[in-house]
């Protein structure tokens, strides 16, 4: 049996992977143009950096290590219910 590339199947992959790359493209953009001010805001204010000011550097370093920490998080929840099974 020969798949059609009009069959509901493939159109339904086309979307998928569609909405995956629009995922993808977004979430990497937004983390782009935070990430990128943020990082160099931090070097900046780091101790060793060209205008040094412990108060920024300290608030914004807690706050990227929340942030960093979110992937990890979400992972540790979206288990529970397979750690629960087994």
């Amino acid at each position: 049996m020969i798949l059609e590339i009009t069959s509901p199947m493939w159109i339904e992959i086309g979307n998928g992977v569609l909405e995956t790359l629009y995922m993808t493209l977004v979430s990497t953009t937004i983390a782009y143009i935070l990430g990128i001010p943020l990082g160099v805001i931090l070097n900046i204010t780091s101790p060793t950096g060209i205008k040094q000011n412990k108060v920024v550097y300290t608030i914004l370093g807690f706050v990227i290590n929340v942030l960093r920490s979110l992937p990890f998080v979400i992972l540790a929840i979206w288990l529970i219910p397979f750690t629960r099974l087994v």
